[in-house]
Parts: C-alpha cells; sequence; structure tokens
C-alpha cells in the first residue's frame, strides 16, 4: 500500500467537516516502475532512481464545486512545502484535458 510506503504524504482541504479536495504522494523507490508507459519515451538520467530523488504526486483531487478557486494549487504548494527529494513529479492522463491546462499555468 502507498500510504505505509516511506515518504508518502496527504494533503486534505476541508471546509467544516465536508471534504473539498485531497492529494498524496510518495517517494519513489528505485525499483519503481512510475516511468514505464510514458507517451514519451525518457533516457536513463531521468528515469534512474536512487534513494529519496523524486516525490511523486499520485493524485490531486477536488470536488466539482469548489474548483476554479486555487483550493488544488493550495493543496499542491502544501504537499509539496519541504519535501527532502530533489525533485516532484506527477502524470497527468491524455484525456484528462482540464488537468493538464491547470498544470500548464
Amino acid at each position: 500500500m502507498q500510504r505505509e510506503q516511506e515518504g508518502f504524504a496527504l494533503v486534505e482541504a476541508r471546509r467544516g467537516a465536508q471534504l473539498v479536495g485531497l492529494a498524496f504522494g510518495v517517494t519513489l523507490r528505485p525499483t519503481t516502475l512510475w516511468w514505464q508507459n510514458l507517451l514519451t519515451t525518457l533516457s536513463t538520467e531521468i528515469t534512474q532512481e536512487h534513494n529519496k530523488r523524486t516525490f511523486a504526486l499520485v493524485e490531486l483531487l477536488v470536488h466539482r464545486p469548489w474548483r476554479r478557486q486555487h483550493i488544488g494549487k493550495a493543496i499542491h504548494d502544501r504537499l509539496l512545502r519541504d519535501r527532502g527529494e530533489e525533485r516532484a513529479t506527477l502524470t497527468v492522463l491524455p484525456a484528462a484535458v482540464a488537468a493538464q491546462a491547470a498544470y500548464h499555468k
């Protein structure tokens, strides 16, 4: 389970008791399969992992009524703040056009 993996972190956004959004990620292990099945082939220099090189943002979700209020950005920034890894990465499905547009901003 990812929550038991070293470097796991989760951030929630709430309005009172209501969950508005969340994001979580893990530190990639040297044996990770994270870099497989990408649309673009990357060099070994980029994909080779070593201890605590890369934090992978696995999921970032904001409930529809709360979108376009910068909640996703706040969750993203809080999750990545104070990380000890050299870099962070995320993937977005090709069909997730709105998510891709948000990350390009």
